[in-house]
């Protein structure tokens, strides 16, 4: 039997949903095509891969997936909880496909830092207009305030008062919203007893169709499928693929190297426009080799400093090419250097941050759809990938999340060592 049904607007996304969704007694399934979801039992979640489209076409994109999906429980659709991309037109076309009466969002994430107050969304602490990811190189967010999403009318702001009431105060807000004829209820949010207020509520409502980030999609996971139980990371040598630009991602590359992991970034700049491609060198080949052999666990990325990421796109744009472009093929390099390292798609398990990078191995291996066990970390998946050129286990998660130490902690470099 399928149990919850949804999208999702990148692969990282989909995956950190599914981690939300797993471990609950039931498979959940991840795949890029529908097809490949096809029969399936269990929870099932299709990538739209949708993020970077315009907004037409991502809502096109939305539209036509839930036309071949179906199930007879909740429907959800992921979004960036930082209203990257392009989630309004998504919504609407979740909307036109489903014929849903109304549609509960939430893009807030307490537990992560992202907060709604106001109607405007927060990440720890600053605006959405004034955090890195108001200036994001290839998707940066647009809007700060959540109902700018959509046009006038459709979207109703909950305040924060009737969110914490909860209960049968926030059950009237609901109602008293829809009868105005509102579409798209949002939602006040600062803690995670917010959350599971509005699942609640929502659930009690009678509410089928939501969209917002994996917090969510946990709360509602947790509504409909009951609680949930961790996984233990397989004892299998483990590539760490950092080709996010996130300052978080560089954050925690530092305190990986710091308590002596090793990390090889795949571009070098040595100033004056020089750069060093360790990809091409044996010796570094073979140093990532036999730390892969020795320590179970190496580090990659595309550059070794975020600074350096502005000299990178310049010189990009010097030859002729534009951000999307240019960062599909640097991520592109990024995994043919990694499967060079690793020897094959299978010869080890892959830590994947950032949806590029997931993508681009999840095409560079023939990948048809992965199984979620159910999560190492918060917001980091364990599944096995399958395709024509066998299977193997992948943990993602996105670019922007995770503590400092998250990858010393996969590892095993968070004890002191």
């Amino acid at each position: 039997m399928v149990t919850l049904t949804a999208t999702a607007d990148d692969l990282t996304g989909a995956n950190g949903l599914a981690g939300r969704w797993s471990g609950r007694g039931g498979a959940v399934w991840v795949a890029r095509t529908e097809g490949a979801l096809r029969g399936l039992d269990g929870c099932r979640i299709l990538d739209l891969e949708s993020r970077f489209l315009a907004p037409g076409a991502a809502r096109s994109a939305a539209r036509a997936a839930w036309g071949l999906l179906a199930g007879p429980g909740p429907r959800f659709h992921k979004i960036d909880s930082t209203l990257r991309g392009n989630p309004g037109a998504e919504i609407e076309g979740f909307l036109a496909a489903t014929s849903a009466p109304w549609v509960a969002l939430l893009p807030a994430y307490p537990a992560l830092g992202r907060t709604v107050r106001g109607g405007d969304l927060f990440v720890h602490g600053l605006r959405l207009d004034r955090s890195e990811y108001a200036f994001d190189p290839l998707t940066p967010a647009r809007v700060h305030r959540v109902a700018d999403l959509f046009s006038g009318g459709l979207c109703a702001q909950i305040p924060l008062a009737e969110v914490a009431a909860g209960g049968a105060r926030l059950r009237r807000s609901l109602r008293e919203a829809r009868a105005k004829g509102a579409r798209i209820l949002s939602f006040d949010c600062t803690e995670a007893s917010h959350t599971a207020a509005i699942v609640g509520a929502c659930l009690a409502e009678g509410c089928r169709h939501y969209a917002g980030a994996a917090d969510l999609g946990a709360a509602l996971a947790a509504g409909v499928l009951g609680p949930s139980r961790p996984v233990v990371r397989p004892a299998v040598p483990w590539l760490l693929l950092a080709g996010s630009v996130s300052a978080v991602t560089f954050g925690q590359l530092r305190a990986f190297r710091e308590r002596g992991g090793v990390w090889a970034p795949r571009l070098r700049r040595f100033g004056r426009g020089a750069w060093s491609d360790a990809a091409a060198s044996p010796r570094e080949l073979g140093r990532l080799r036999e730390a892969l052999r020795r320590e179970g666990v190496a580090a990659l990325s595309s550059l070794e400093r975020r600074e350096d990421l502005e000299a990178w796109r310049k010189r990009e744009a010097a030859r002729g090419r534009d951000a999307a472009r240019s960062a599909e093929e640097a991520m592109r390099a990024l995994v043919e250097w990694a499967l060079r390292v690793a020897g094959g798609p299978g010869a080890c398990g892959w830590f994947v941050t950032g949806g590029h990078t997931l993508q681009a191995l999840d095409t560079a291996a023939g990948f048809r759809r992965l199984r979620v066990d159910g999560e190492i970390l918060p917001e980091v998946p364990l599944g096995r990938a399958e395709g024509p050129q066998g299977s193997a286990w992948i943990c993602s998660k996105p670019g922007g999340f995770g503590a400092a130490d998250c990858f010393n902690v996969f590892s095993g470099l968070g004890d002191g060592r």
